[in-house]
């Protein structure tokens, strides 16, 4: 565990107000790693951030730790579905004007960048 004040040294963190890391879901894997949902994030464009269940993960939410919206309400991540074989699902029904994605995720490595 994590002990002290909460900073980007020790705990994922968004970068402006009302980014919400974490507020709705965290997905736990079978593989014993994680993914962070967090919708909100950077204007509603959301945003879905895999974390080792060893190490973690730190530092503020951004495209090269995150798979993420590339306009204002695409709500990346506003559902992951675990998958059996330790991968997952980001459901991203909001992205591109309500067109909707789905995007596969590594349950080993994470998937970065923009959801295009």
């Amino acid at each position: 565990g994590t002990t002290g004040a909460v900073s980007i040294s020790n705990s994922l963190v968004g970068s402006t107000a009302n980014d919400q890391v974490g507020y709705v879901v965290s997905t736990a894997l079978s593989n014993g790693n994680y993914v962070v949902a967090s919708k909100n994030w950077n204007g509603n464009r959301g945003a879905a951030t895999w974390g080792s269940g060893t190490t973690g993960v730190t530092g503020v939410v951004s495209s090269s730790n995150s798979l993420v919206g590339s306009t204002a309400n695409d709500q990346v991540g506003i559902s992951i579905t675990a998958i059996s074989s330790g991968n997952y699902v980001v459901g991203s029904y909001n992205w591109n004007g309500n067109m909707g994605a789905a995007t596969w995720g590594s349950g080993t490595a994470g998937e970065c960048g923009h959801v295009i």
